[in-house]
């Protein structure tokens, strides 16, 4: 355990910060905050958790480990923000522009608005399954998914109207089929099996 009892500031805020290591690897640290002008408001930060033991234990490199197959893909600042946001959506916080729901909203300018086109739904299912292991959520993958995708989509829903048109005529013609069963895995799953 290493650290300085000398109290840092920020803002209203203020605190002290003990970190914690292992085998030369940092694990995490705990955070006392209060606020500066009314001390009597305490908070306790405890910085490690699942995935931070996992790489030490592995020596992965931490983007592996935090986001597994997509690391590769697509830039981790995004997948950040995705899977932060996966959180708040799944459990219930709705997107505007004040209040709790302004997080997502500055969230999903980290997140490339074109990733939407491609759809999200196999990222969300995983972190969905992943941050139901932690808490259970409220929302299922696929609600998380459209919520997302709606609104990372650029335009408003006016400009969204025109393909909504167009695939209800796609799906009348008896030359395609739709599958109209409803979604199958909700974010309880048990997560995706390692290869």
């Amino acid at each position: 355990m290493s650290g300085s009892l000398r109290v840092w500031q920020r803002g209203l805020v203020q605190g002290v910060t003990l970190h914690f290591r292992h085998a030369g690897r940092e694990l995490g640290d705990i955070v006392l905050n209060w606020n500066a002008e009314d001390p009597s408001f305490l908070v306790t930060d405890l910085g490690s958790g699942l995935e931070r033991l996992r790489w030490t234990i592995t020596r992965s490199c931490w983007s592996e480990v935090v986001y597994g197959r997509w690391t590769a893909a697509v830039d981790p600042a995004g997948l950040d923000a995705l899977r932060t946001t996966v959180l708040l959506l799944a459990c219930g916080v709705t997107p505007a522009s004040r209040g709790p729901g302004s997080a997502i909203r500055r969230l999903l300018r980290v997140i490339p608005p074109d990733w939407a086109i491609f759809g999200l739904s196999a990222y969300v299912r995983t972190a969905c399954a992943y941050w139901n292991l932690t808490a259970p959520v409220t929302r299922t993958w696929s609600e998380v998914t459209t919520r997302l995708e709606r609104e990372l989509s650029p335009g408003s829903s006016a400009d969204v109207e025109p393909a909504r048109e167009q695939l209800r005529r796609a799906t009348a013609d008896s030359r395609f089929t739709v599958d109209r069963s409803p979604p199958h895995l909700a974010c309880r799953a048990a997560p995706p099996q390692c290869g």
